[in-house]
Parts: structure tokens; C-alpha cells; sequence
């Protein structure tokens, strides 16, 4: 398979110098902002609104996110296909990237997140908008010259395929979940993310096992303890909305200063999980609790 791929960059580059031969710098801003539509750090400022909505379907999504993220950063690894500005001096890369190139996370992460929110309100301008978003995203990354149109098409399969299958195999294994301990819960979650994380132990795949750990547990513990609420009228909807924003925002700044410290590799990597582990707990309990405390939810458990 990686010996395909390897064969078919001459002709990826070719796309990209084609595409931005004709179009120039006159898109770069444009396809600048449509690319976050298919970013990871989405999730930290869509998840508020989604969580306080529908908790259960903020939950799903949010698990099925995370869970493409760690396949994209497993197939990357195991491909460990370079980007096409390391291949061709003549391809221009508009946005700094790092890591390998196949699958386009991006394209992955929009072809998850954007159906699956489609599949998840039945809403015929939501799969309008899942349709367009996951095209533009995916052309994005060509245009800007960090993708081959290949990693672009197979991070759209691969985001589907999930997408199909959490629809499948996800409410069954919530059913039987549901039937079981708070400890068995738990120790399901830790093994599982713990097995995950040293099959694949790139920085991405780390963040993705280390968010999905800290939001379940978050939300086990919240379902037992809090199960909260919201109360009727949009001003406490959006007094939840900005609070759990906040706490999320503060979280990601207050633990990003310790990677002064990335020259250490193990103690990076472990700041990097307890970072996205407290994010997790940060959306799932934590707001929650805050939401309890300023009465802008009630408590039902």
C-alpha cells in the first residue's frame, strides 16, 4: 500500500502546482478560514453549545471525533507519507503543518464531524451545509499545499466509514454500558484508553486518547452525581454556552505554558495527556458543576 501511495505523488504534486498556478494568493484568506472548519480545535468551540442542547448527542459526537482523530494519527503513522512541500520545492505550503500527510485529518475530521451532526438532527440544510463544508475543506488543503488530493479522498472514506459504523455498533454498546457498575464503566474507559495509547504513541494520537479518556469519565461521574438540567430561556442557555466556553478556553491556556518544556520528550508527552484529559473533565463535569452553582442548571441526581 505504501509503495501505491509513494507512486502516485508525482501526480498529487502535479495537482497542487496546477491548482495553485491558476488560482494564485487570491483564495489564501478564504480557504484560511474554511480550513478551521475541519480542525480539531473546532470541537473546543462548537462542544459548549452542542453539551448544553442535547448532553447525550454533545457526548456521541464529541467521543466520535475523538475517536477519528486517533485513527487519522494511526494511519498516518503507519503510512508515514511526507508532505508535498518536503517532496517539491515548487509546492507552496500556506499554513504550517507538521507530522506525515495520509489521511488528511482534516478531510477525516469534517467527513466525521459534519455528517454525523447531519445524521444526528435530520436537518435538510445540515446535510446541505455537511456536504459543501467537507468539499471546501478537503479543496482547501490542496490549495494550500499540505495535502495530495489522495490523502484528501481517503480521509473522506475513513470519516464516513466511522461515521457508519458508530451509527451501527454505537447504540448497542451504549444500551449494554448503560447496564453496567459506575466501576465497571470506569475501568472499561481507563484499559481502553491506556491499550490505546501505547499501540499509538504519536502526539496526536496521545491527545485524542487523553481528551476521550478525560470526557467520559467526565461524563460518567456527571451522570451520577450532577445529571444536570438546563432551565428554561435562552439567557441561562447562554450563560451555560459562555460558561463552559470559558472553562475550556481557560484550561487550554493555563496548560499550554508547561510545553516551555518540550526539550524533555517523556514529560512533554505527559503534560500534553494531562492537557487534553482536563479538557475532557473541563466540558463533561466540571461546567456541569459550574452550571449547578451560578443556577443556571438544576441538579436532577
Amino acid at each position: 500500500m505504501r509503495d501505491l501511495l509513494l507512486h502516485l505523488l508525482p501526480w498529487g504534486i502535479h495537482i497542487i502546482i496546477v491548482v495553485q498556478g491558476t488560482t494564485g494568493d487570491a483564495l489564501d484568506g478564504l480557504l484560511r478560514a474554511i480550513t478551521f472548519l475541519g480542525q480539531f480545535s473546532l470541537l473546543l468551540v462548537l462542544l459548549p453549545g452542542f453539551w448544553c442542547a442535547d448532553k447525550r448527542a454533545a457526548m456521541r459526537l464529541a467521543v466520535l471525533c475523538l475517536i477519528s482523530a486517533y485513527v487519522n494519527a494511526a494511519l498516518k503513522e503507519i503510512w508515514a507519507i511526507p508532505r508535498p512541500s518536503l517532496v517539491s520545492d515548487t509546492v507552496r505550503s500556506k499554513v504550517m503543518v507538521d507530522g506525515y500527510a495520509f489521511p488528511s485529518g482534516h478531510a477525516q475530521l469534517a467527513a466525521t464531524l459534519w455528517p454525523a451532526l447531519a445524521f444526528a438532527f435530520h436537518r435538510r440544510w445540515l446535510t446541505v451545509l455537511s456536504v459543501v463544508s467537507v468539499i471546501l475543506i478537503s479543496f482547501s488543503r490542496v490549495y494550500l499545499g499540505v495535502h495530495y488530493p489522495q490523502d484528501v479522498f481517503a480521509g473522506i472514506i475513513v470519516g464516513l466509514l466511522l461515521v457508519y459504523l458508530y451509527a451501527q455498533l454505537g447504540p448497542p454498546l451504549e444500551a449494554w454500558l448503560a447496564c453496567q457498575s459506575l466501576g465497571t464503566q470506569l475501568g472499561l474507559t481507563i484499559a481502553l484508553s491506556t491499550l490505546a495509547a501505547v499501540l499509538v504513541q504519536s502526539r496526536d494520537a496521545l491527545s485524542a486518547v487523553s481528551g476521550a479518556l478525560g470526557a467520559v469519565v467526565g461524563y460518567l461521574l456527571e451522570s451520577r452525581w450532577l445529571d444536570f438540567g438546563s432551565r428554561p430561556g435562552s439567557l441561562s442557555r447562554a450563560g451555560e454556552v459562555a460558561t463552559g466556553t470559558a472553562v475550556l478556553v481557560v484550561i487550554y491556556l493555563a496548560l499550554g505554558a508547561p510545553f516551555v518544556l518540550a526539550e524533555v520528550p517523556l514529560l512533554a508527552s505527559g503534560m500534553r495527556m494531562v492537557r487534553y484529559a482536563a479538557l475532557g473533565l473541563g466540558g463533561t463535569l466540571v461546567s456541569p458543576w459550574l452550571f449547578t452553582r451560578l443556577g443556571l442548571a438544576h441538579r436532577r441526581a
